[in-house]
């Protein structure tokens, strides 16, 4: 036949006509093939081909004739049909979950309310444990509240306490951030606690919400979490300072207060300004042969010379006046006078000693050194 036309249509009918008159499919399938070979975009070519390739149970030609289907597709609805079907012989028959992934997704984008996409695609981000999929899925097709319900349930099923703490911080955060539920968020951050009792970062992120609650009780545990995870001497400082403020303003326990401080100062010997609250703190639990023992250790590491006079001093005098213990007290004036000569205080606390203990030469002396500070003639 010379025509193209004719010959074309002649090639149709042919193969109209050995799929209605021959059960074998090979004839049928490959005189349609040949016509879809002449016209790419041939409808009849292609429902056939489907109807051939599916009693075939040939899944793969089936699959790629379904997507040419799709493309030539101009009506949504029908365009949705084909894709279910498409997906359906990917996953079910093919086994292709990420090709089966990508036809539901194509689905959602044409109808997003399409329960079957909706639910094969959530089946399969849980299956694989692919939570950006999950959170990207519901985030796109669901709501938050379902998706943070989806990631609790989840860490029930799961076995690895790793995955269940990343889990429970994505379930803090969306509660806290998102849904603005603290207590909820509370529940997810205390049950990465409970998996692992020592998990700074959970801890770190409990201060704050404690504080914010005013659940004053479970503060001062995870303020020590906090400090066992660092070594940064000011961050360390600062948590020991806002522990020992809980213990004291809030759960009226100045015995644990003061031994905060105590801690505080003893890694931060240099520190006077620590000293006075220090000192009220051993006033009012009676703790005053641990914060003498504390100053003792700290008075070397000060690097001016009044701080450290001021400090001995201070150890003197709580030597003697708090611990009865003078010969002790003394040593620490006798220092006192060793870096300021004419210190009173200092000559106050020998004099009285050694007038105690019948030492005249030694008071003669501090009597010579009170007249060298005395301008007044009279």
């Amino acid at each position: 036949v010379s025509d193209e036309k004719k010959r074309f249509k002649q090639l149709v009918d042919l193969a109209k006509m050995a799929s209605e008159k021959l059960r074998k499919p090979q004839t049928p399938i490959a005189l349609w093939e040949r016509v879809l070979a002449s016209d790419s975009t041939h409808k009849e070519a292609l429902h056939e081909l489907e109807t051939w390739f599916e009693r075939e149970k040939n899944w793969e030609r089936l699959a790629a004739i379904l997507e040419r289907r799709v493309e030539l597709e101009q009506d949504v609805p029908t365009q949705v049909g084909l894709l279910d079907k498409l997906g359906n012989v990917v996953s079910s028959r093919l086994g292709d979950a990420e090709r089966a992934a990508d036809v539901w997704r194509q689905i959602l984008a044409r109808d997003r309310e399409h329960r079957k996409a909706q639910a094969e695609l959530r089946k399969k981000y849980v299956a694989e444990r692919d939570w950006d999929g999950l959170e990207w899925f519901f985030r796109n097709y669901g709501d938050v509240g379902e998706w943070v319900r989806t990631l609790e349930q989840q860490v029930k099923a799961i076995d690895e306490p790793e995955e269940k703490t990343t889990l429970l911080f994505k379930a803090a955060a969306i509660w806290r951030e998102e849904l603005k539920d603290t207590r909820r968020a509370v529940k997810n951050l205390e049950a990465v606690l409970e998996i692992e009792p020592r998990h700074a970062e959970a801890a770190g992120m409990l201060i704050p919400i404690y504080q914010e609650l005013g659940s004053w009780r479970e503060l001062p545990n995870v303020y020590e979490i906090a400090l066992e995870a660092t070594e940064d001497p000011y961050e360390r400082k600062g948590l020991l300072l806002a522990l020992a403020a809980v213990h004291e303003d809030k759960l009226d326990d100045v015995e644990a207060s003061f031994f905060n401080f105590v801690q505080a100062v003893s890694e931060n010997p240099g520190e006077v300004e620590l000293h006075p609250k220090l000192r009220q703190l051993a006033e009012r639990s009676g703790n005053w042969e641990s914060y003498v023992h504390v100053l003792q250790d700290a008075v070397d590491h000060i690097e001016s010379d009044q701080h450290r006079v001021e400090v001995l001093l201070e150890i003197g005098h709580t030597y003697r006046d708090r611990l009865d213990a003078d010969e002790t007290s003394l040593t620490f004036f006798y220092r006192v006078l060793s870096l300021d000569a004419y210190n009173s205080q200092a000559l106050d606390a020998a004099e009285r000693a050694w007038e105690a203990t019948g030492q005249y030469d030694q008071l003669v002396l501090t009597y010579q050194k009170r007249l060298t500070t005395i301008t007044d003639p009279d």
